[in-house]
């Protein structure tokens, strides 16, 4: 679509989160993006990965593929080994 290579990773980190979002709050879950769970991560290294393999004049459909598999194996795999990112917790003063 031509937009600018920043402009693609934010907007897949935002869409993946805004929707599962929208998903848990319909479901009247905790939305995953406020757990440990890697999630926008997962996301953001889509995007990244996304256009690092058009920037390598892979066919189309190879990096959709690729990225969709990618994404969804580093997801997958964070939930299997219970892998996920440190949380900053804030301390009640005494």
């Amino acid at each position: 679509m031509g937009a600018p290579p920043v402009v693609v990773v934010i907007m897949s980190a935002v869409t993946a989160t805004v929707g599962g979002m929208v998903r848990d709050v319909l479901c009247d879950e905790t939305p995953l993006i406020l757990r440990e769970e890697i999630y926008a991560t997962a996301a953001l290294s889509g995007g990244v990965l996304y256009l690092g393999l058009r920037a390598a004049a892979l066919p189309e459909a190879a990096v959709a593929g690729l990225t969709i598999v990618a994404v969804s194996a580093v997801r997958l795999a964070a939930l299997r080994w219970g892998v996920h990112l440190p949380s900053f917790r804030v301390e009640e003063a005494g």
